[in-house]
C-alpha cells in the first residue's frame, strides 16, 4: 500500500477556530449482537440529536470541527461492524461540520490507502501525532460524544479479560474533566457531554 501524501502534523493545526466535537464508541461488533443492531437502527436519529446539541452548545458559532481517533469506516457491510463510524459520516453531510482524523505515528505516515479507501465517499483532513489520538482529542474538545462504548466493559463480555479500550477512554476522559451530561441512553450507550469552561 502507497502512503497517503496529504496528511499532516497535528502540532501544526490551529483549531482555535472550531467548535470540535469528538465522535468515539466501540468498533469492530459483532453483526449479530444486539447492540450493534440497537446502535446501527438508531444512527440517523442519533445524529439529529447530536446536530441538536452541537446548536445549542456552540454559543460562539464557531465551524464544527469533527474529530475522531483514526478508525477505518466500518459500516454494517462489513465483517464486524462499528456503528460509530456511520455518525462520522452522516455528519460529514452537515454544512459548516468539517471533519479531522488522527493516527498514532509511529516511524513511517501512519494514514495508508488501506485506511482512507475505507472513507472514500467522505473527505476529510488526515493528521498524525507520535502522541495517542484520544490523549490529544480528549484535551481539545469542547463535546466528546460515545456511542457504545460503555456497554462493552470487557474484552469478548469476560470480566476476567481486560477492559476495552473505548471503555477505559471514556473514563479517562469523565473521570478527567468538569462535564455536563448533556444526554445519555443507558440502553444504547450513547453519550453525549459538554465540557464545563466555568
Amino acid at each position: 500500500m502507497s502512503i497517503i501524501k496529504d496528511q499532516f502534523n497535528y502540532n501544526d493545526y490551529n483549531f482555535n477556530e472550531y467548535y470540535v466535537v469528538k465522535i468515539a464508541g466501540k468498533g469492530n461488533i459483532e453483526k449479530n449482537d444486539v447492540r450493534n443492531i440497537n446502535l446501527s437502527k438508531n444512527i440517523y436519529d442519533s445524529v439529529e440529536k447530536i446536530k441538536y446539541f452541537i446548536n445549542n452548545s456552540n454559543i460562539l458559532n464557531k465551524k464544527v470541527a469533527i474529530v475522531w481517533d483514526g478508525d477505518n469506516f466500518q459500516d454494517q457491510d462489513h465483517d464486524s461492524p462499528s456503528p460509530f463510524t456511520n455518525l462520522i459520516f452522516e455528519l460529514s453531510k452537515v454544512e459548516n461540520y468539517y471533519m479531522f482524523g488522527l493516527k498514532h505515528k509511529k516511524e513511517d505516515n501512519p494514514w495508508k490507502d488501506k485506511h482512507v479507501n475505507t472513507w472514500r465517499m467522505m473527505e476529510f483532513t488526515k493528521l498524525y501525532n507520535i502522541i495517542e489520538p484520544h490523549k490529544l482529542f480528549n484535551t481539545l474538545c469542547n463535546m466528546y460524544i460515545s456511542y457504545g462504548s460503555t456497554n462493552f466493559k470487557y474484552k469478548n463480555d469476560n470480566p476476567c479479560n481486560v477492559e476495552t479500550s473505548g471503555y477505559l477512554q471514556l473514563y479517562d476522559f469523565k473521570n478527567n474533566y468538569n462535564l455536563n451530561i448533556l444526554y445519555n441512553d443507558a440502553v444504547l450507550g450513547f453519550e453525549i457531554y459538554s465540557k464545563n469552561t466555568m
